[in-house]
């Protein structure tokens, strides 16, 4: 595929110099050669490259620690892991009275300098900060993020998996009349079908993180929905249905 073809499936709004990096790194893929990205990428930029990928008979995957995960290194034909040069550092706060919080982790370290796509996704728990991040900035945040919050920080490396923190959820049980998202998103975010199907409308609404504005787009089981200002869902099992004929659907939102 030649890079005009490439950079057509992607948005006039994305940047170009990051396109044609990926176009560089692709073009390796399609040789045979195990790579994997510098930087982090979105789920909506991996699924672009996953769809060109499979076109062609090329391997690729999207690598975090996280269990789950908004952005990741993409990773071609089967490369080790290993040798990404990603890590998982975890940014603990010496302010046990009040707790920061994920724009506050962020907001520091870009205020650094760093551009946001070597940085993967920030999880905030227990007063810590678990961060995976490309290892050539390693050093650059233990010398340069001293405060967070106007609170002194200390900065290690997280080597076992078992130290980095599950994802939490609130579990509960919506009735929809139908797997529509339209159902979904008014039932969640509590508001009427109409103000639902304008939330769609206006792009506040993503489909395992791809803006959807159909409204009569089916939800399956694993699905996960994220709605502007009011969070993200899994969709888990169904139940059945109530004595009214409705959906019981369980989904759990990330805390």
């Amino acid at each position: 595929m030649d890079k005009k073809t490439f950079t057509s499936f992607f948005d006039s709004s994305e940047n170009k110099f990051e396109i044609a990096q990926l176009y560089d790194i692709y073009k390796l893929a399609s040789n045979g050669v195990k790579v994997c990205t510098k930087k982090f990428y979105t789920v909506s930029v991996y699924n672009i490259i996953k769809h060109i990928c499979t076109s062609e008979g090329i391997e690729c995957k999207l690598y975090s620690r996280f269990d789950f995960f908004e952005r990741g290194i993409i990773v071609f034909n089967d490369m080790d892991v290993e040798k990404c040069n990603v890590s998982m550092i975890k940014i603990t706060s010496s302010n046990r009275f009040r707790e920061s919080l994920h724009k506050d982790y962020l907001g520091c370290i870009l205020s650094l300098g760093l551009e946001r796509n070597r940085l993967g996704d920030l999880v905030v728990k227990d007063g810590s900060c678990y961060a995976m991040i490309c290892n050539d900035i390693e050093i650059f945040l233990k010398e340069n993020l001293i405060n967070v919050g106007n609170s002194p920080v200390d900065i290690e490396v997280v080597y076992d998996d078992n130290d980095i923190p599950e994802c939490e959820f609130i579990e509960s049980v919506v009735l929809v009349a139908s797997m529509r998202l339209d159902n979904f998103v008014s039932e969640l975010t509590r508001l009427s079908r109409a103000k639902a199907e304008k939330l769609i409308l206006s792009g506040s609404v993503s489909l395992n993180y791809i803006v959807s504005k159909d409204k009569s787009k089916l939800i399956n089981k694993g699905d996960i929905l994220t709605i502007r200002k009011y969070g993200k869902f899994i969709v888990d099992v169904t139940l059945g249905n109530s004595k009214s004929g409705r959906l019981r659907v369980v989904t759990k939102k990330f805390t």
